[in-house]
C-alpha cells in the first residue's frame, strides 16, 4: 500500500484503494520468516497444547501489526496530511468467548472502527468515540469527508450524522438497549456493552423505527439485484 500510495502522489492522481484482508480464521499462511510472540493462552483460557487457537491468535496479531506499521510510516510521511485511513472488521473474534447468550447480542455483532483523519478534513472531531453504527455507514462518511460537494447514494448515514445504530441481524440497536423480536433488552450497566436478561415489550416507536429499517433493506436488496440484471442485460 505505500508503494501504491507514492506512486499515485508522483502521479498527481486521486486514489481510494480498498483493501480486504484474510480472515483470523484456519486455513491461515503467514509469511515464512514471521515469529509470532509468546502467547500467555492461559489469559484466554485455553492450554499451551490449544495449536489451533494458539494459530488463530498468531494471525490476528500479525495482522494487526502490519497495521500499525503502516499507520507509523503514514503519521511521519509526507502524506500524512492528504490520506484518511478507515478499518474495520467484519465479525467478533469467534472460538473465544460464547456471545450466544441474550446479554450479548449486542457484543455478538459488534466490531470496531478506526479513522485517521488529516486535521483539514476532520468532521468527526466533536462527534461521541462511543457512538454505534453499521458498515452501511463507512462509506458515506468517507464521501462527506473527501467528497463534500459531491452527490451520491447511500443506504447508510454518515457518523457525524447518526442518532441510531443498528443490527442487521434481527436485532436492532438503540441508545438505551437492544430489541430482538418483540423483546427490548436494556442496558446492564452505564458500559453499554453487556445487556440486561431482564426485558420488556418494544415500544411503539421501536417498533416503528424496525419496520422502516425492515422495508430499507428491502428496498436495497431490490435495487441491487436490478442494478446487476442491467448491467448483464
Amino acid at each position: 500500500m505505500k508503494k501504491t500510495l507514492l506512486e499515485a502522489e508522483g502521479n498527481s492522481n486521486p486514489l481510494f484503494p480498498f483493501v480486504m484482508t484474510t480472515n483470523n480464521h484456519p486455513p491461515i499462511r503467514l509469511p515464512a520468516d514471521y515469529q509470532a510472540p509468546p502467547f500467555n493462552m492461559k489469559k484466554f483460557g485455553f492450554t499451551d497444547e490449544d495449536a489451533g487457537k494458539r494459530e488463530i491468535l498468531s494471525e490476528f496479531h500479525y495482522q494487526r501489526n502490519a497495521f500499525g506499521q503502516f499507520l507509523s510510516w503514514l503519521k511521519l510521511s509526507p502524506l500524512k496530511d492528504k490520506v484518511i485511513v478507515v478499518a474495520t472488521g467484519d465479525h467478533i473474534y469467534k472460538g473465544f468467548v460464547n456471545y450466544t447468550g441474550p446479554d450479548m447480542a449486542y457484543l455478538r455483532y459488534s466490531v470496531p472502527a478506526y479513522f485517521y483523519i488529516p486535521e483539514q478534513y476532520d468532521k468527526l472531531y466533536s462527534v461521541d468515540k462511543e457512538i454505534v453504527g453499521s458498515h452501511e455507514d463507512l462509506f458515506p462518511t468517507i464521501y462527506e469527508l473527501a467528497l463534500s460537494s459531491s452527490e451520491y447514494m447511500a443506504f447508510g448515514t454518515p457518523i457525524m450524522n447518526k442518532k441510531n445504530g443498528w443490527i442487521d441481524q434481527n436485532s436492532f440497536l438503540f441508545d438505551d438497549g437492544v430489541a430482538a423480536g418483540q423483546r427490548f433488552y436494556p442496558w446492564k450497566d452505564e458500559a453499554r456493552m453487556k445487556l440486561s436478561l431482564q426485558y420488556e415489550e418494544v415500544s411503539q416507536q421501536q417498533e416503528e423505527v424496525v419496520r422502516k429499517q425492515k422495508y430499507r433493506t428491502l428496498l436495497r436488496k431490490y435495487l441491487l439485484v436490478n442494478e446487476f440484471e442491467q448491467a448483464v442485460r
